[in-house]
């Protein structure tokens, strides 16, 4: 598995006002408990209230990256919301897992694909499925419940995390601490990778069985019909076609070669290698 480069947490707060605040005392925990494991790490802070705010957070951190050398690792507290679209703020601004993907996208290329999220949110996991691999990959990790989690449990929960992952330099062991007082699927994590092949797995599943390759093919039919071109394959042949697997292979490249920014760091190549013949053998 590919490893991400961090040196910085950086705790984004969007707890209401009122609400027991488990961001600010994550940030002590971490101040107290880090440095003796890590003195170079630097832990930061960002009080966000409105979608505006958050957005300019990661413009701060864009521009942090390019002058300081600064890669973050971001760790999000606030409210996720109920149907698991997206997270609110706490002036009523909702930002939906689509538009939040938009807006740390360019942090995580600018970091040449080595953004980790810990979403601490109710559904904070939800985020995973509404990440599209025929874009550029908006994180390479991401860590969070897939359900309701409340502020006693998400506190003790990512102190143990972060308090494991120093102490022993490990995230496997970390994530062994933040599932010990867990159901086994209460926390869901990705990177990623593991993301791409799970999607495209099941894209193939989606779109290339025989039923859907047929309609496919008649509908490519009615298209090149509806033309009035002279002369129109039958939908046996764009059947053929679709199956044939060097075009399925052709797509394959192109969306992985997006998706892990190949175009713009070429040695994403073989931190992420993954051929069309090992994913279909997975």
């Amino acid at each position: 598995m590919s490893k991400n480069l961090f040196n910085s947490i950086v705790i984004i707060d969007f707890i209401p006002d009122g609400e027991i605040n488990t961001a600010r005392r994550l940030l002590e925990d971490l101040d107290t408990n880090a440095r003796p494991f890590a003195e170079e790490l630097q832990t930061d802070y960002f009080r966000t209230e409105s979608l505006s705010e958050f957005k300019n957070v990661i413009q701060e951190l864009i521009l942090n990256l390019q002058t300081k050398r600064i890669f973050p690792l971001l760790h999000f507290e606030g409210h996720g919301l109920t149907d698991k679209s997206g997270i609110a703020f706490p002036n009523g601004n909702i930002c939906s897992w689509i538009e939040f993907n938009q807006i740390i996208t360019p942090l995580n290329i600018a970091m040449g694909l080595n953004l980790m999220i810990v979403m601490a949110t109710c559904y904070g996991s939800s985020l995973a499925k509404f990440i599209q691999v025929n874009e550029k990959a908006p994180l390479w990790g991401l860590i969070g419940p897939t359900e309701e989690i409340y502020p006693p449990k998400l506190q003790g929960d990512f102190l143990s995390f972060y308090r494991t992952f120093f102490e022993k330099s490990s995230t496997s062991l970390a994530i062994n601490a933040l599932n010990s007082t867990s159901s086994e699927n209460f926390y869901f994590r990705t990177t990623a990778k593991e993301f791409f092949i799970h999607v495209w797995r099941r894209y193939k599943q989606d779109f290339f069985t025989d039923e859907n390759i047929l309609k496919r093919a008649r509908k490519m039919y009615r298209d090149e019909k509806s033309k009035n071109t002279q002369r129109v394959q039958s939908v046996g042949y764009y059947k053929r076609l679709l199956k044939n697997t060097n075009i399925e292979k052709n797509i394959f490249d192109k969306i992985r070669e997006t998706y892990f920014m190949y175009d713009l760091y070429p040695s994403n190549k073989s931190r992420f290698s993954i051929s069309y013949k090992d994913v279909n053998e997975l």
